[in-house]
C-alpha cells in the first residue's frame, strides 16, 4: 500500500453517574502505520510510519429539564518520522494537542441559548534549525481561544418561522521561531 498498512483501535463509553442528573462519556483512539514502501509512492514523499491516540471526556451536568452543561477535555499524540533526503537527520516529529471547553445550553420561554467557553493548545515538537544548522527552537506552539453565544428563537406571527442571532470572540497566539521573524 502506498501509505503502508495500519492498524486502529477506537472505543467509545458512556453512562450515568447520577441517573438524569449527571453523565460521563469517554472516546478515544490508538493507532498505527507502518512506513510507506517507497517504491510505491510515485515519487510521492510518506511519512515513515506514525503512532498516533486521543482521548476525550465529557461531564454533563443536566441541573433541572432546561438546562445543560457540559464540561469536555481532550488530549492527542501524533508521531511520525518525516520523509527525509538522502544525509538528512533522523528527527521524530510530535504534535500533542490539548482542548478544554464548556458549554451551557437553556431552554427559555424566548428560545434556546447555547454558550461556549473553549480552549486549545497544539504543539508541534522537532528540532528547528536555520539554513546554517544552528539550533533556534525544538517547538511550534498555537494556542487559542474561543467564547461563542447564540440565541434561537421561535418567530410564531404571520408564519413559523426561526431567529438565531450570536456572536464569537476568538484569541489566537502562535509562536513559530522557525518561520517567523526569519529573513528569506
Amino acid at each position: 500500500a502506498l501509505t503502508g498498512s495500519k492498524q486502529k483501535l477506537s472505543g467509545y463509553v458512556s453512562g450515568p453517574i447520577i441517573p438524569d442528573v449527571l453523565s460521563f462519556s469517554a472516546f478515544g483512539n490508538v493507532s498505527k502505520q507502518k512506513e510507506a514502501d517507497e517504491s510505491l509512492g510515485g515519487g510521492v514523499e510518506t511519512p515513515r510510519g506514525t503512532r498516533d491516540f486521543d482521548l476525550t471526556g465529557r461531564l454533563t451536568w443536566t441541573p433541572s429539564a432546561d438546562q445543560v452543561i457540559d464540561l469536555e477535555a481532550g488530549f492527542g499524540r501524533e508521531r511520525y518520522i518525516p520523509y527525509l533526503e538522502p544525509g538528512e537527520a533522523d528527527t521524530p516529529t510530535t504534535i500533542e494537542r490539548t482542548s478544554v471547553s464548556l458549554r451551557h445550553v437553556g431552554e427559555w420561554d424566548f428560545g434556546t441559548s447555547t454558550v461556549t467557553g473553549f480552549m486549545e493548545n497544539a504543539e508541534n515538537k522537532h528540532t528547528i534549525t536555520d539554513r546554517l544548522g544552528d539550533v533556534l527552537g525544538n517547538s511550534i506552539t498555537v494556542r487559542s481561544y474561543t467564547l461563542d453565544g447564540k440565541l434561537a428563537m421561535p418567530l410564531d406571527y404571520f408564519w413559523s418561522d426561526g431567529l438565531t442571532i450570536g456572536s464569537e470572540f476568538r484569541y489566537e497566539e502562535l509562536d513559530d521561531p522557525e518561520n517567523l521573524g526569519k529573513a528569506n
